[in-house]
């Protein structure tokens, strides 16, 4: 199991699900399949976002939760890879598991808080991730949900503030600085949002909604032309909203 921890956290997740498997072939261990489970969730190209085979990861969840009943964790995994998959009824089913086994695992309560939000449920997610940070202070992702969460409740520069302090806690947090963004442009200062996305984009080249969130920027600012380059760059990465966006403003255009 060292060797494949060591290929997992140095994101060689090939090579991780390849170990954990000899591993399986000779006892089966509920950390490995728990393991084995994270490295096919994870193995598509994260500077894209994208995810791997998380059907294949639940399976290997639900083998570990069999072997070790009261295996947190991987309650916790089966019900990102049940989100991923927008199951959404199952993944909540395993988070509440999850935090009945226990109750003070922040990280739990992030990744339910997530779903609420998801689900239109801000209130209770504004509750889970409030939980989650007074569990753990300094937990990057706990303020970047958070911040998704208040934009939703129209509390935008509260939004602002959230991400700044996930930025503060984890620099390198290219999610943080595109929602700081999304949030100046709900307040109307689209230069700083066109600042942050480029930030994000800088950490993250291949970020399409960073790109499309541009767009709209610049197209608030009256600047079409460098929008329409934004969409387009948006729509070479896969952003089909964007691709709606330059259908719009073709016809704006005529």
């Amino acid at each position: 199991m060292a060797n494949a921890r060591r290929y997992f956290d140095a994101g060689a997740y090939q090579k991780t699900i390849e170990e954990t498997s000899k591993v399986i072939h000779v006892e089966e261990l509920a950390e490995a399949y728990k393991l084995r489970g994270d490295a096919k969730h994870y193995k598509g190209d994260q500077r894209k976002f994208e995810f791997g085979d998380d059907r294949s990861a639940i399976e290997d969840y639900n083998k570990a939760i069999v072997l070790k009943p009261n295996f947190v964790s991987a309650y916790v995994q089966l019900g990102i890879a049940y989100q991923t998959l927008n199951e959404n009824e199952n993944a909540m089913a395993d988070f509440d598991k999850a935090i009945e086994l226990d109750s003070l695992n922040a990280d739990t309560y992030v990744s339910r808080g997530e779903l609420k939000n998801t689900l239109q449920d801000y209130m209770g997610s504004l509750e889970d991730l409030n939980k989650a940070i007074k569990l753990k202070p300094f937990d990057a992702d706990a303020y970047n949900v958070r911040s998704l969460t208040k934009r939703n409740l129209n509390l935008s520069e509260e939004a602002v503030i959230d991400c700044a302090i996930a930025i503060y806690l984890n620099p390198d947090f290219a999610n943080a600085y595109a929602n700081r963004g999304a949030a100046y442009d709900d307040l109307g200062y689209y230069k700083k949002s066109i600042a942050d996305q480029k930030e994000a984009l800088k950490l993250h080249p291949g970020f399409a909604n960073a790109w499309l969130n541009i767009g709209i920027a610049e197209y608030k600012l009256n600047n079409l032309a460098e929008a329409r380059k934004a969409w387009k760059k948006a729509e070479k990465l896969g952003n089909t909203q964007a691709t709606g966006l330059l259908e719009k403003y073709a016809a704006e255009a005529k």
